[in-house]
This record gives C-alpha cells, sequence and structure tokens, in this order.
C-alpha cells in the first residue's frame, strides 16, 4: 500500500467518524467543514516539517547553481585564455 493509499483509507475513516466527534463552533457550511478537515490533514502529516525539507532543498539547489555558474565562469575563462 502507497503512502497515498494509507492516506486516502485514513481520511475516509474520518469522515465516517466525524458525525461523533463535534465540530467547531465555527464550522457552519460545508466550506468550513471542509477547511477544518485540511487544517487536520496537514497537521497530521506533519506540514510545518515538510515545508522545513522543501526550504532546506531549495537552498541546496541555490548552492548547486551558484557553484555550477562559477564552473561555467572557470571554464569559459580557461578557453579563453588559451
Amino acid at each position: 500500500m502507497t503512502d497515498y493509499q494509507w492516506h486516502v483509507e485514513l481520511a475516509a475513516k474520518g469522515l465516517q467518524e466525524r458525525d461523533h466527534h463535534p465540530m467547531p463552533k465555527s464550522v457552519t457550511t460545508p466550506e468550513a467543514f471542509y477547511e477544518v478537515m485540511a487544517g487536520a490533514a496537514l497537521d497530521a502529516i506533519g506540514l510545518p516539517g515538510l515545508l522545513d525539507r522543501v526550504e532546506r532543498a531549495e537552498q541546496e539547489l541555490e548552492t548547486l547553481r551558484v557553484a555550477l555558474q562559477q564552473a561555467d565562469v572557470k571554464a569559459e575563462n580557461a578557453r579563453h585564455s588559451r
């Protein structure tokens, strides 16, 4: 079973049990319900940790981009100095 399938099954179980758990008083529309459920799902998967990992990956990509740019400049300079 993939992680996606597991999350889908977990969400389905949560939807089955939703009538047994009170919603916040602010949930007065279907949209508000799904907003609460989406927030809970994001909390359950550890969104802050995921965002931290994305930020680190972006920083690593930027470091690599700069290194490649510098290597290109050095190669170009070496080609012209011959």
